[in-house]
């Protein structure tokens, strides 16, 4: 609404440029093609937790239980929880 009417015609043609750039022939071609990565933020908060403890896991080479040591186990733990 800011930049008037004629923004609409720029968009329907860049949408006609992206759409025979990618040989759709109508929006119905890729309608929801997107939807399988949509989710919600409390997912993508737990898969960026669940990948920073596989970093640090990784980091320290402490990727399973028969990898802990019994000399540096508060060391180690304190690795794998500090940011």
């Amino acid at each position: 609404m800011m930049h008037g009417y004629g923004l609409v015609n720029k968009l329907c043609l860049e949408l006609k440029d992206f759409m025979k750039k990618h040989n759709f022939t109508s929006i119905e071609d890729f309608r929801g093609a997107s939807l399988e990565y949509f989710t919600t933020h409390t997912e993508l908060v737990r898969r960026q937790q669940e990948a920073i403890q596989k970093r640090k896991a990784i980091k320290k080479g402490l990727q399973s239980d028969k990898d802990w040591r019994g000399d540096g186990f508060v060391k180690e733990s304190e690795s794998m929880v500090s940011n």
